[in-house]
């Protein structure tokens, strides 16, 4: 993962090479990167090969044509033109440490994981190591998805509220768990629109030393609530920090969005300064993935806001 973080930072970060763990990749279960180029990415998901859109590579040439040949399933370039088969495979399921998770074909182009977030479930599970102590700390993880961050937290002691407003998508993230075995494990499991469970939780005066969104650019509710990025992100965080506890330890904004767009949004001057002001370590930048040819492929973009020390800033890469 490449980063760029900003001069309040006590040192640059170096979020380390994703290319660096790629011979020691077991396939069975694994990510990886393979190629990228016109428009595509090739992918390998826990053993099934996948041919997929990729905006960020349409700048780019293929270099391992003969292997995209080979992929099992293709999704179309347009969003309606799904996939090649319409059938996922059984027993297809993504591990990393404790964690299973169960992958499948969503009508969207999604698999039920998105392997640039592993980087960031290294970086949060840290904080339990670094501030040990009686009271596990709580987190809440916003627009939840299919609980690998909710997972990540919680197999390293937090106590976490999980909140998403898909039924179908939460209950995926249970059956994650299971598989995890992580059925005992202290999660809150939440089908709500995310704002309104912040405001209901901010009159409820709930606490949480860590908040981590993954918004999508459009959305909706629970109850239909249309959700839109740029309209609604800052009030979002607005509320969120009344939710910090007194002494927070970190907050977490990631999300997919145009190249250029990480110095003009989605977090605009106002939220930054907002979040700023309860954070001592900040930082905007980036996120990459490398393919099997070392090249780096965007994949979105991360804010970190922390107030531990300098061993929050150690290099993650997005390959494990």
């Amino acid at each position: 993962m490449e980063s760029k973080f900003d001069a309040r930072a006590k040192k640059p970060a170096d979020f380390g090479d994703s290319s660096a763990e790629q011979a020691s990749v077991d396939h069975r279960t694994a990510y990886e990167l393979l190629d990228f180029g016109e428009g595509r990415k090739l992918e390998r998901f826990a053993g099934k090969l996948l041919d997929r859109p990729s905006p960020a590579a349409r700048a780019f040439k293929r270099q391992r044509r003969n292997e995209w040949r080979s992929a099992e399933f293709v999704f179309g370039d347009r969003q309606d033109a799904g996939w090649s088969t319409g059938k996922s495979p059984d027993g297809w399921l993504f591990g990393w440490n404790s964690l299973v998770m169960e992958l499948k074909l969503s009508p969207f182009g999604h698999v039920g994981l998105f392997p640039e977030q592993i980087a960031n479930w290294k970086w949060l599970q840290r904080f339990a190591k670094a501030k040990p102590s009686e009271r596990p700390m709580k987190a809440l993880n916003l627009f939840g998805y299919t609980g690998g961050s909710t997972l990540a937290m919680a197999a390293a002691g937090f106590q976490v509220t999980h909140v998403d407003a898909s039924r179908p998508t939460v209950q995926w993230a249970r059956r994650n768990a299971v598989r995890s075995g992580m059925e005992s494990a202290v999660i809150r499991w939440i089908v709500d629109d995310v704002r309104d469970f912040v405001r209901r939780a901010t009159r409820r005066a709930d606490r949480y030393e860590i908040i981590l969104m993954d918004p999508p650019a459009y959305g909706h509710g629970a109850d239909g609530q249309a959700w839109e990025l740029a309209r609604d992100l800052d009030n979002l965080v607005a509320d969120c920090l009344s939710l910090l506890s007194p002494n927070p330890t970190a907050f977490l904004l990631t999300g997919h969005s145009p190249i250029e767009s990480i110095e003009s949004g989605p977090l605009t001057e106002q939220s930054w300064d907002r979040l700023s002001s309860r954070f001592q370590q900040l930082g905007k930048h980036r996120v990459s993935l490398a393919d099997t040819n070392l090249r780096k492929l965007d994949f979105g973009y991360a804010y970190r806001f922390w107030n531990e020390g300098d061993t929050h800033q150690e290099g993650t890469d997005s390959s494990d």
